[in-house]
């Protein structure tokens, strides 16, 4: 295998993992959206006591501060809500609300640095809370942050043991930080607390895969596409471990029930099912594919870089320099690597000897 072709490998693992946990961030951000525009004692049937260090009684000035930053958040107006809201922290630094609802205008305002610190003050400040956690921890993991991301998000965690979605993104985490053991624990909480979870079967399968257990792997991946029967995504993991487990001609069976069009233009896919294909030694098969699915998708630079990968795994060096080439006009990021590889694999070809 190529480096190219072992990249695209890894990061198939990495998109496998978050796809889900993707998802969950956007219903998570909206969801916390809903929670800072509602009062304390709106947000939850519980309500959150303060503690003593936070319930200082709110003067009447800043109660009609924070009536008035929510005015001008729900009327969009959010540049004056951004500058109204820094005055009037800077005024008020010690009241967790106002915190928080600067934080949320900085987040949409694309300032995550900021929105960072404020959620971190607002935790200070107290009480805790998951759903300021998880924030927390989704900003700590957008500006590369990812070990105090993980310990944003085992504190939701312990703070909320009953929601899913804490595990389920805290699993791809550990996964980042190459911490196998803990995002399997976690995966395996969330498949607990939501049988549903697809991205959780399919983590749990990735993570079998990786450790070359294939029929644990092929059972989760067979419970994710039960669930999902639309991501392609679990019928790679169920194509690779049937692989694994020497069934090349189910594996091809599994990825041709993804619709043609979305295959023909899916560089993993049909890597995935040529390599299927050359493990029954059907090779001309396997050209084929990618054959048809440049004569489908000739501006796909993606489709491209997959076939040339293709072609020099295998050595056809013509072919291979071809596609590169055309993958690179087309702005693939992949293509002067696989053009590097190319020309290694030349002059290996030029000088056996040495």
């Amino acid at each position: 295998m190529t480096a190219a072709t072992s990249n695209s490998n890894r990061r198939f693992a990495a998109f496998a993992l978050i796809i889900g946990a993707i998802l969950f961030l956007a219903a998570g951000g909206y969801g916390l959206m809903l929670f800072l525009s509602h009062t304390p004692e709106q947000a939850d049937a519980e309500p959150i006591k303060p503690t003593q260090a936070a319930v200082s009684q709110r003067s009447a000035e800043v109660k009609a501060a924070i009536d008035q930053a929510r005015n001008l958040i729900a009327n969009m107006q959010t540049t004056q809500a951004e500058q109204f809201l820094r005055d009037t922290v800077a005024k008020y630094q010690i009241d967790q609300e106002l915190r928080l609802l600067f934080a949320q205008v900085l987040q949409e305002q694309g300032n995550p640095a900021e929105a960072l610190a404020q959620y971190e003050a607002a935790i200070t400040i107290g009480p805790d809370h998951a759903e300021y956690r998880f924030a927390a921890g989704l900003l700590s993991d957008e500006l590369g942050h990812i070990e105090d991301a993980e310990a944003h998000l085992r504190a939701a965690q312990s703070l909320d043991l009953s929601n899913p979605k804490f595990p389920l993104y805290l699993a791809a985490i550990e996964t980042k930080l190459g911490k196998r053991d803990q995002a399997r624990e976690a995966y395996t909480r969330a498949a607990k607390l939501d049988d549903s979870l697809a991205i959780a079967w399919g983590g749990l399968a990735q993570i079998a895969l990786d450790e070359n257990h294939a029929e644990s792997a092929l059972e989760r991946a067979r419970k994710a596409r039960n669930l999902e029967p639309e991501r392609v995504a679990w019928r790679i993991l169920e194509a690779r471990a049937l692989r694994r487990l020497s069934k090349p001609a189910e594996a091809v069976q599994v990825l041709y029930g993804i619709p043609e069009a979305a295959r023909l233009r899916d560089g993993v896919v049909l890597t995935e099912i040529a390599t299927a294909l050359a493990m029954m030694q059907r090779a001309p098969e396997a050209d084929a594919i990618f054959d048809q699915a440049v004569n489908a998708n000739p501006r796909d630079a993606g489709v491209h870089a997959a076939a040339a990968s293709w072609y020099l795994r295998y050595s056809k060096l013509e072919a291979a320099e071809a596609h590169a080439r055309q993958a690179k006009s087309l702005g693939s990021s992949e293509a002067d690597d696989i053009l590097a590889h190319i020309a290694k694999a030349r002059a290996a070809q030029n000088n056996p000897g040495q």
